[in-house]
């Protein structure tokens, strides 16, 4: 079944060196995992593994009808199978548990986005307390393309190591692996989070500069600050809109005014250099 990826996605970023260089470089960072603010994302256990009978018999069969079992049989029930050899498996399934858990929170790169601009509690918690911005994308650019959604549970993941292996080379494999890197505890249902992954941590990736549609500035931004960013911005990208956050004035909400930018040097001359 196709993902349905939203037509725009948000990212709160704090105003800073980094991200600054970041929105003039028109890059992403991919952080691993291992860095995020919750210590049981992406995590595992041993009940993260689950397989039955039946796997136990296909992931024998596998095995047999690659000759890495000797000269044995298929077998069509479980109670066929060598009991060292079950005794084997289990122990090589628990023995891998730190291995996969260190590939998922050190080796993949990920950068997180949200389907929400307005959250309150996303502005204090990665927007620096309103002060910083949330930029949004055009999801038809690639790689927004690529975007997964998060599941939230109040489970670990659940993971088929045997189908990791008996379908090595597939997209089945694929599937299996980033479950952990797709779920979240339910508390965290709120932040309506997608993400992008790449093969390698800590690094900076690029994006057109037709993707990002526009920045969202906090109740409480900096006036320099502001002024740094639509700088930026419009030396690389024309079409990019602008919009100040507010409070709303009944209700405990967040509502946006847009703004056209013009540089201080342009309206000063503009207004013939008076001040």
């Amino acid at each position: 079944m196709a993902i349905e990826i939203p037509k725009v996605l948000y990212k709160y970023e704090p105003i800073n060196e980094y991200s600054l260089r970041n929105i003039k470089n028109a890059t992403l960072f991919f952080n691993a995992p291992a860095s995020f603010n919750d210590p049981f994302d992406c995590s595992l256990n041993e009940a993260s593994f689950v397989y039955g009978d039946n796997d136990r018999i296909e992931l024998f069969n596998y095995l047999q009808s690659t000759g890495r079992l000797g000269n044995v049989a298929h077998v069509k029930h479980v109670d066929e199978i060598p009991a060292r050899f079950k005794e084997q498996v289990e122990a090589a399934i628990i023995g891998c548990i730190p291995e996969i858990e260190d590939k998922q929170l050190n080796r993949y790169g990920c950068t997180c986005f949200s389907e929400l601009n307005n959250h309150i509690l996303m502005w204090s918690h990665y927007a620096n307390s309103h002060k910083g911005m949330c930029l949004e994308f055009d999801t038809s650019f690639d790689p927004f393309t690529r975007v997964f959604p998060v599941q939230y549970s109040p489970n670990f993941p659940q993971i088929n190591p045997v189908k990791m292996i008996t379908n090595f080379g597939t997209d089945v494999i694929y599937r299996e692996s980033v479950k952990p890197l797709l779920t979240k505890y339910e508390c965290w249902e709120y932040e309506a989070e997608w993400r992008l992954f790449h093969v390698e941590p800590r690094k900076l990736y690029g994006y057109p500069v037709e993707a990002l549609k526009a920045v969202y500035f906090g109740t409480q931004v900096d006036l320099a600050d502001l002024e740094i960013v639509c700088l930026v911005l419009q030396g690389q990208c024309k079409d990019v809109r602008f919009y100040r956050a507010q409070k709303g004035k009944l209700r405990y909400e967040i509502e946006f005014v847009e703004f056209d930018y013009t540089p201080h040097i342009e309206s000063v001359n503009s207004s013939g250099g008076k001040s």
